[in-house]
């Protein structure tokens, strides 16, 4: 089939279309949708949903544009590729509605969708930011999501990695050098940071009970890499030394919830807050007096966020390496890093963080810095407006 390719001139705006496949609100778009150079760039947002996605109306509230378009999320080979080809006109006749000029597409089927509906409606530049980790062995992928990602990695014109792990990962499937291009995640700092006592106090009131702590904290779905399964012994532990301590743990949904849940319902009810979500995620980091993030191996986070957002509100932070950690981590200079698997270590490093005063502010300290001097929003949407605004390749 014939495509009509259209060419950007120099005085209209690039239209920018985000292809977004997930059920749940995740804040980053809100910043993008802020931030991004509106006089240079239109932006659009279709959600792929079996019903509305809650970052819908922050984003309206922003003037974004935003469409929906039913899509049952199905991993069988068959018919699951058949919901996919099914969601694809839908995305074409936006596009030549629109006149898209950059289709960006985001999580599970999306990145699929989009680089077949760009390339059948011509888009000249056809995107999407890879936001897992290594193919094999872990974790496990489907047949239909490798094939899938054999199509989407030769449609896509450029295809953006966010971690060094990641690009390693595209390399392996063979994805050419020249098609990838780096971008780590960018955050709004000063949200972390910034954060009134009355919103700080307001969260404490929901969770923690007077005279509880310290408060260790932990921010993850309930997935087996995750490794909260090692965090729960060294807990139990910290309280033989510390009776009012309490733990937090944020997130308590997900696929391995069979074998989590049992472990977190066995901790003493008055020494633990469950939290399946909390709106005010800013000032939640904010409670922590240590926060730890231990996944199982080096490769089962593509990125981990709670990484940079702990340092970015000021807590210390007890850690494995794993995706974007293994970047910036510095043992005792801006974390406290374990060896995997370790509840041991993970307990004596949160002791040592609870009792070393000079090294808990070594660690905040040093860890703003490296917050500051990589992950800051606006370095983030500069590399993804010069990326949008660069030539396409049909």
């Amino acid at each position: 089939m014939k495509t009509t390719r259209r060419s950007v001139s120099s005085g209209e705006k690039i239209r920018v279309c985000y292809v977004v496949h997930l059920d749940l609100r995740w804040v980053a778009f809100e910043w993008i949708a802020r931030e991004l150079d509106r006089d240079r760039f239109e932006l659009y947002v279709l959600f792929l949903n079996e019903g509305i996605n809650p970052t819908t109306a922050h984003l309206e509230a922003l003037g974004v544009h935003c469409e929906h378009i039913d899509h049952p999320y199905d991993t069988r080979l068959l018919r699951g590729t058949l919901r996919v080809l099914q969601s694809v006109p839908p995305v074409v006749r936006f596009c030549r509605a629109h006149r898209i000029d950059v289709l960006h597409a985001h999580f599970q089927q999306a990145p699929m969708i989009a680089a077949l509906a760009g390339w059948w409606a011509g888009v000249p530049r056809r995107l999407y930011t890879r936001h897992v980790g290594a193919p094999h062995p872990w974790p496990p992928r489907s047949k239909q999501t490798l094939l899938f990602r054999k199509i989407h990695n030769r449609l896509s014109t450029r295809i953006i990695a966010i971690t060094e792990l990641v690009r390693e990962a595209l390399l392996a499937e063979q994805v050419p050098a020249e098609k990838i291009d780096l971008i780590h995640h960018g955050f709004d700092l000063e949200a972390f940071r910034q954060v009134s006592p009355e919103r700080i106090e307001a969260v404490r009131e929901k969770y923690i009970p007077g005279g509880a702590g310290p408060v260790i904290g932990n921010v993850s779905r309930y997935v087996e890499y995750k490794g909260i399964q090692y965090l729960i012994p060294a807990f139990l532990r910290l309280l033989e030394d510390r009776p009012n301590a309490f733990l937090v743990v944020a997130g308590t949904f997900g696929p391995d919830d069979d074998m989590i849940r049992p472990l977190v319902d066995a901790l003493p009810p008055e020494r633990v807050a469950k939290i399946r979500f909390e709106e005010d995620h800013y000032a939640l980091f904010h409670l922590f007096d240590v926060f730890v993030h231990i996944p199982i191996d080096r490769i089962v986070e593509a990125y981990g966020q709670v990484y940079v957002e702990a340092m970015a509100a000021g807590v210390p932070s007890v850690i494995s390496l794993s995706g974007i950690a293994l970047e910036y981590a510095k043992h005792g200079e801006n974390a406290w890093v374990v060896d995997y698997r370790n509840s041991e270590q993970v307990y004596e490093g949160i002791a040592r963080l609870l009792e070393d005063h000079g090294l808990r502010a070594k660690l905040i300290e040093q860890g703003w810095t490296c917050a500051v001097d990589h992950y800051g929003l606006q370095k983030m949407i500069g590399a993804l407006e010069d990326l949008y605004q660069a030539p396409g390749r049909p």
